[in-house]
């Protein structure tokens, strides 16, 4: 008879966070309602790999846009036999099943991946930086490796959720919607020359764009939410990954297609637009950007904002693929035509331009059938002996982190409708605790990548606003004693939470340290006597 294996330290912190056996913790960032035992299998043309996963159910409290509590449900993988620390993949907005999830578990890194689809819009953003706030706190994972990925309005929720997170070791974005302003135009202008909605004789659909009907109606709902255009385009911009990519301070690779009838390449660069010929689509059915969006500020593309941080790679797709409309088989890691995954190591920001020739109405994102794997560009940043560049952190990016943790929006979200009796402006901050917890794992996981890190947090906090200089304590001054800072107010949050234990552990680390001994003085009595 086998013996059962003995639980690793992350299967006994899992163990410890299931609901009925939680700790009691005033704001605990997850907790766990269910884990089984699965296995998958990961296939690539004759290769078969065979994994044993541990698959976790969670629930991770969160405040809405509208300042409500909230739960959301998510779903992490691990496998079996993987190695603490453990890298980590979090897929953004849509739920990415344990066969999809397979070849980054056949990698060795967990995966974690949100159990609802809100409105990218809205409340998702909020969802998704609270699930990764939550993975920030999971001992056993890899801080210094933590990638995020999404396709479609996941990879627009991935970009958007890099530019408030830190840090970020690798984001990958396919197909992302980029510019709020030409999505909502685009869609809301061509849904009569579209005609969706329209039957046939037999009460099937009429329309000629059949995938752009499919999601005409949600992108329309959410025009409603925003207010016109006209009046309100800055709001707009300022919630679509063209308004902020100037504080996405991690490596990321946009992949987009020529094709594409979702994310129409015009939102991209002018540079890349093929047009269909007439009478391709219907009479009246508009791409230009210039006729879409009037606002000149509000038609910036994706290439105008990343400038000349990105490096462009052409990739051009066979004609000979099947096309997608034709797809028979949904995995697509059986798919025999495999394209490069081509990426820059010198630029922090990769476009892939996938040259599928011009849209078809018959087609979503793709025009053809292929596999893409970005394995290989998480993988080139996770094998690196410093995964975390010390350039990643900008004074830009500080001072979001540090109105975070002062409880501020960085940006307020201002010119957005309100439901009536909400007196504040809508928000995409967590509770104040969970915030300050976010902030002080990042910069410690940056940190602690190297000697350079921490004096280039030194410097940079040197410069701050006086008001935003919140991680001196009492005598204390943080540019003074960097790592005794973050474990000081690391404590502390947790201590003004309600989870003594883990406070009085940083504690003993932080006192254990005779070069601590400022912010040292500053923990309460009660904490030290029982540190």
């Amino acid at each position: 008879m086998s013996k059962s294996r003995p639980p690793t330290r992350w299967q006994r912190w899992m163990e410890e966070m299931t609901a009925p056996n939680s700790p009691k913790r005033i704001d605990h960032p997850l907790r766990v309602t269910g884990h089984e035992t699965k296995a998958t299998e990961f296939r690539l043309g004759k290769r078969v790999q065979r994994i044993m996963v541990r698959q976790y159910e969670l629930e991770v409290p969160y405040l809405s846009m509208w300042r409500g509590a909230k739960v959301g449900r998510a779903r992490l993988f691990v496998p079996r036999d993987a190695k603490e620390p453990i890298a980590l993949i979090v897929a953004m907005h849509y739920e990415l099943g344990l066969q999809g999830a397979a070849e980054y578990l056949a990698q060795g890194w967990a995966v974690m991946t949100p159990r609802e689809g809100l409105n990218p819009f809205g409340d998702g953003v909020n969802l998704n930086l609270a699930l990764l706030s939550a993975c920030r706190q999971m001992p056993f994972v890899d801080q210094q490796r933590i990638g995020l990925l999404g396709a479609s309005a996941g990879g627009y929720m991935t970009l958007m959720v890099a530019s408030e997170a830190f840090p970020v070791t690798a984001a990958v974005a396919i197909a992302p919607i980029v510019s709020v302003p030409y999505e909502v135009e685009y869609f809301a202008k061509n849904i009569k020359p579209a005609r969706c909605g329209a039957k046939d004789e037999q009460g099937k659909g009429a329309s000629s764009v059949p995938v752009f009907c499919l999601v005409a109606e949600a992108v329309k709902g959410f025009a409603a939410f925003l207010g016109p255009l006209r009046k309100r385009w800055r709001a707009w911009l300022r919630d679509s990954p063209v308004g902020v990519m100037s504080i996405v301070t991690s490596p990321v690779l946009a992949a987009f297609s020529t094709s594409d009838v979702l994310v129409p390449m015009d939102q991209v660069s002018d540079r890349f637009v093929i047009r269909a010929g007439d009478g391709v689509f219907p009479d009246g059915f508009e791409f230009d950007r210039r006729a879409l969006v009037r606002a000149a500020s509000a038609g910036t593309t994706f290439m105008q904002a990343v400038g000349r941080r990105a490096q462009v790679f052409v990739t051009k797709v066979p004609e000979s693929l099947t096309p997608s409309w034709e797809q028979t088989d949904p995995e697509p890691s059986s798919v025999a035509h495999e394209l490069p995954c081509k990426f820059s190591t010198g630029q922090p920001i990769s476009v892939v331009i996938l040259d599928e020739g011009a849209p078809d109405p018959r087609v979503g994102h793709f025009k053809y059938r292929f596999r893409y794997s970005v394995v290989p560009f998480f993988r080139s940043w996770f094998r690196r002996k410093t995964p975390l560049a010390p350039e990643q952190l900008t004074l830009r990016k500080l001072e979001l982190l540090m109105r975070r943790f002062c409880g501020e929006d960085y940006e307020p979200m201002t010119g957005f409708r309100k439901p009536a009796g909400l007196a504040e402006s809508l928000t995409r901050r967590n509770r104040a605790s969970r915030e300050k917890a976010d902030v002080i794992a990042g910069l410690r996981a940056y940190c602690e990548s190297g000697r350079a890190h921490r004096e280039r947090l030194r410097a940079l906090y040197r410069r701050l606003p006086a008001s935003l200089r919140a991680l001196n304590a009492g005598s204390a001054r943080f540019d003074a004693d960097v790592m005794g800072g973050l474990m000081y107010h690391e404590a502390m949050v947790h201590y003004s939470s309600g989870d003594r234990a883990t406070a009085q552990h940083v504690a003993r680390e932080l006192l254990k340290h005779g070069q601590h001994q400022a912010y040292a003085s500053c923990f309460p009595a009660r904490l030290v006597r029982v540190a």
